[in-house]
């Protein structure tokens, strides 16, 4: 589905705990070779049902907080 290419997209859900809503990475998704769309591969599946999908972000070599 990929083709070896880093994925387009991260999919996230963010479940309330405690009051605050933590987000938690639960898949990824690619963008069709072919015309408009993508296909997301999750890990995960939403306890409320609702997901969201993001741009990954570029990794900042000073942030210690990133591998």
């Amino acid at each position: 589905m990929s083709n070896g290419r880093k994925p387009d997209f991260n999919v996230y859900t963010s479940p309330e705990q405690d009051s605050k809503s933590i987000p938690r990475q639960i898949g990824v998704g690619w963008f069709h070779s072919k015309g408009k769309g993508f296909n997301i591969v999750l890990e995960a599946f939403p306890v409320d049902g609702k997901c969201v999908a993001f741009e990954p972000k570029e990794k900042d070599d000073t942030d210690s907080t990133q591998e």
